[in-house]
Formats: C-alpha cells, structure tokens, sequence
C-alpha cells in the first residue's frame, strides 16, 4: 500500500499586501458552491442588488457578514456558480471561448431547465444573467467581464472532475471474494493518481486564466464539505477493504487526497487557502446542516457554518490569536481538544486583506 501525508498545510509565500476598501466579490464552482439545497432540491446562488443579498450558499450568507460589518463596503456580489459545472467548462467560461463552450451544452441546458422550473423558489436566477443563453450572441459573457472586475473572488471545484473520470469498473471488481484484493486497491491508487494530477493541472490552469483577467483580485480556495456527510460513516464501511494485509477505506482515501490536491493547487499558484471544514463540528451535527441522507450537499445551516468561519478566520488577529492560545481561560472558552488543530493549522496558508 502506498503511505501519504495527506494533511499538509502550505506556507503561502507571496505575502501581497491585499487592501479592500470597495469589494466586487465574485463566486465561481459548482453545485456545493452554487448553494444546492438538499430539502428543495435547487441551487440557492444569490447576489447583491438594491442593496439586498438573495441566496442561501455559502458565498452569500458570507457576502452578506461583509456587508454588515461596518469596515467593509461591499459595492458587488454575484454568485455564478454552474451545478454539474467541471473545471474545463469553466476555463471555457472564463475565457470566454465559445468554441469551447458548446462541448459543454449539457451543462447549459440542466442550469436552464433548472432555472426555468416554476417550483424553483430561486428560479430565473440565471436568466437574469445569460438573457436568451445563446452562445453564439455572447450570452455567456459577462461571466469573463465579471471576473475581470472582482477584486474578491471564492472557488470550490473539481469534484465534479473526480466523479466523471472515477474508476468504477476496477471498484466493482471488489465485490468478488477470489480477487488480489491488494493488487486491485493500489490498481485504483495509480488510476486516482493520474486524475488527480489530471485535475490539479486543470485548476492550476484555470486559476492562471483568472489571474490574468484580474490580477490584482484576492482569490480564496474554499474546500468542499465531505459529500453525503449524513451518510459518512456508511459509505466509509461501504468502501471500507480488510483482511491479513489491508484495513482502508477508499472513500476516506478518496477524500483525503483530493483535500490535499485542494491545498497543492493553491500553493502552486499562490492563492488563498481557508479551511472551513471543521471535521469534528460536521460529524457531530450533520443532523442539521444536512438533512437528506441521499443528497451530496448540505442546507443552508451548513453553508451559513462554511461562511461563518471563512468569515472569522478572515478577520482573525493571527498573532494575538497564537499568544492568547496559549492562555488556559481563553483556551477553554474558545477552543476545545477536539478542534483546536481545526483554528490552527493553515493559518500561515492565507493573508487577509481586513485584518
């Protein structure tokens, strides 16, 4: 079996001195970022206008913490984030490369349909945006001018990217009791290898596109929440392998990796990484923050908990936070045994451009 280190935290070495006075936030990803909603069934995206903040994802109840306090002066917010969207469609998006963007009309089409759906309580969203949703006529757009005028921006993507390239096949192999078990599980190993290198070479270069648009924007990697949290400890022991040789779960693996893919592609391209999945807090009230079992995503109390610590971890003072941790009254107050590590580590991953 191969041994990893798959909870590294990087040290960000560029040190830019990020300064918001009048902040255009722009959220990019997929369905987790998009805000789905696991007891309606649609994306919550949100955005600003009149003033008011729409949306129940995590971008907007953050966006909306901004806009309360009172040292920020929040001028913009759009949440545009694609349900089912992977990686390259957004590089297409980006890019603005219509060429591109019709290999991905599947993509378009469920948003629309989604979109256009009378049950949807946020529906037309994405109408107000893409007008006809004609690619040839430039619909898609101001997806490019939005992000060239952020100066904020969030992403949480590549999970989508994981799941269509997964191997399956090699998986289902594990159900028949006369296979090498062993040789079977580090088959899967070298597969998931070559997409997570897939993967992360994707992001990075999708990252290099928005960098290059806005160059100046302070851009946050925002790592995902583990998919049906509710279920976690069932799908662990669903893809939980052992005998004389192995005790490993493929899921946790799986997961674990693609975390520490989250952190290297943020480190290779010098961007922002918080970690807001708080393990321990997830595991032992996913009753509330996600509520159908069959659903990869939370609710609203799960992405206002994401918001809620990329908020604080934002505005945190980083040196009287680690003189004061070791303060036993302020350690009791504030931090327990079991999440302590959670507020600690990946503090040096991020500079703040408020605190």
């Amino acid at each position: 079996m191969i041994k990893e280190i798959l909870n590294k935290f990087y040290i960000l070495g560029n040190k830019q001195n990020y300064k918001l006075d009048e902040i255009n936030y722009v959220a990019i990803g997929d369905s987790f970022s998009a805000g789905h909603n696991s007891k309606f069934g649609f994306c919550s995206n949100g955005n600003l206008k009149d003033n008011e903040i729409t949306g129940l994802s995590y971008p907007s109840f953050f966006a909306n913490y901004l806009q309360k306090y009172s040292s920020c002066n929040l001028k913009s917010f759009d949440n545009l984030s694609f349900p089912l969207s992977n990686i390259n469609f957004w590089i297409a998006l980006a890019e603005h490369d219509k060429h591109k963007l019709t290999n991905y009309q599947n993509i378009i089409d469920f948003t629309q349909t989604s979109d256009w759906n009378v049950t949807n309580p946020f529906n037309n969203f994405f109408s107000s945006y893409f007008n006809n949703w004609n690619i040839a006529k430039n619909d898609f757009k101001i997806v490019n001018k939005k992000i060239s005028e952020a100066n904020l921006i969030t992403i949480t993507l590549g999970l989508n990217d994981l799941i269509e390239k997964f191997p399956y096949f090699k998986i289902n192999s594990l159900k028949d009791k006369n296979v090498d078990y062993e040789q079977i599980i580090n088959d899967i190993i070298v597969d998931l290898d070559k997409i997570f290198l897939d993967i992360k070479n994707n992001y990075i270069k999708l990252i290099k596109t928005i960098k290059s648009l806005s160059s100046k924007s302070y851009i946050i990697l925002i790592p995902y929440v583990k998919p049906f949290i509710k279920i976690n400890k069932a799908f662990s022991e669903i893809f939980y392998i052992y005998n004389e040789k192995l005790n490993f779960s493929l899921y946790d693996y799986t997961f674990e990796k693609f975390s520490q893919l989250e952190r290297e592609v943020a480190n290779a391209t010098q961007i922002n990484y918080i970690n807001t999945y708080d393990v321990y807090y997830w595991n032992e009230n996913n009753n509330f923050l996600a509520e159908n079992i069959f659903s990869m995503n939370p609710t609203e109390k799960g992405y206002k908990k994401i918001a809620m610590d990329l908020f604080v971890k934002l505005f945190l003072d980083k040196e009287e936070f680690n003189y004061q941790i070791h303060s036993k009254n302020f350690y009791n107050k504030y931090l327990f045994d079991y999440n302590e590590n959670y507020w600690k580590n990946g503090l040096d991953s991020f500079v703040s451009p408020f605190a």
